[in-house]
């Protein structure tokens, strides 16, 4: 009777780029979580909209929090990396939009999007380490 090794984070392949990878992504939506903090002031002053200031910051922790989930279960249908690269291109497209949006409630919609992005950035990150550690090694991960 053979019974199968689990693999030791030396024997799998590419371990060392995934996890740059994976941590570069969270990083970045970790960050653009609080970074927002240092300029609201000075965008709500030239944007105009000092009422939906609050939405800037909660429209993408809202969408963030909430995304996960999704982003969790549509991995198990659709498989990992194409909801992983779905997630970069929703967190590049919203930032990209937040650069250049006109308004503060544009911004906000922007941010949402931004935020959609950064939960399945941040949720399969830990979901793409599971599945290519064997347990005895994810603590250390």
């Amino acid at each position: 009777m053979t019974t199968r090794e689990h693999p030791t984070a030396k024997t799998v392949p590419g371990l060392r780029a995934l996890l740059g990878c994976l941590v570069a992504g969270v990083f970045v939506a970790s960050l653009d979580q609080t970074v927002i903090a240092t300029a609201i002031v000075r965008m709500t002053s030239d944007l105009g909209g000092y009422e939906y200031q609050a939405w800037i910051t909660s429209a993408y922790l809202i969408t963030a929090m909430t995304s996960g989930l999704s982003a969790g279960r549509l991995s198990d249908n659709f498989g990992r990396r194409p909801v992983y690269l779905l997630s970069v291109v929703l967190f590049l497209v919203g930032s990209a939009l937040a650069t250049f949006a006109s308004s503060i409630p544009a911004l906000a919609a922007f941010r949402a999007v931004q935020g959609f992005g950064a939960g399945g950035l941040m949720s399969l990150a830990l979901v793409v380490l599971g599945d290519v550690l064997p347990p005895r090694e994810r603590p250390r991960f």
